[in-house]
């Protein structure tokens, strides 16, 4: 009957998906899986997968210049677990300011009840400007997001750009 066939298509169609963790690719089993350091990929961005000689599959941002020099036909379908359970992805980030008493404290202050992580902080100042590169964890790009809005509040703050290397 009509409603067995498309099940079992369905059924098909879910074991060609293989579930790594936070990352689903379409067509392939048994494959490892990683997120490129390059782009460093958080949930909700928009993702390619790359399948490597040795290391798997490797998942980049589809804006990511390295992908975009690599063989278009190694490319492969990848897409965000809707039923991954929840993670932290770091991401670095590069604030511009105009330096000032209190900015390092003002900006620490915004990760801390934004409830996010820094792992890695780094300021050099040359004659009154800031460029302070800062690695934290998210789970999301929704929550980076907020992060760079609030950010961008601080006084004396000009920019802030997510870093991809």
């Amino acid at each position: 009957s009509e409603p067995e066939i498309i099940d079992k298509i369905n059924t098909q169609v879910r074991e060609k998906e293989k579930i790594t963790d936070d990352i689903l690719v379409k067509g392939a089993d048994n494959l490892k899986v990683n997120l490129a350091n390059c782009c460093s990929p958080v949930l909700g961005d928009e993702i390619i997968g790359y399948v490597t000689k040795t290391s798997g599959i490797t998942v980049h941002r589809t804006d990511c210049q390295n992908v975009k020099r690599h063989d278009k036909k190694r490319q492969i379908e990848v897409s965000w677990n809707p039923k991954a359970k929840e993670k932290n992805y770091e991401v670095k980030m590069r604030i511009y300011a105009l330096d000032r008493p209190g900015l390092i404290f003002d900006l620490t202050s915004i990760f801390a009840a934004n409830n996010t992580n820094i792992t890695n902080i780094n300021a050099k100042v040359k004659i009154s400007a800031a460029t302070i590169d800062i690695f934290c964890t998210v789970k999301d790009l929704a929550q980076f997001n907020k992060l760079v809005a609030n950010i961008n509040k601080i006084d004396a703050v000009q920019s802030v750009e997510r870093v991809i290397r």
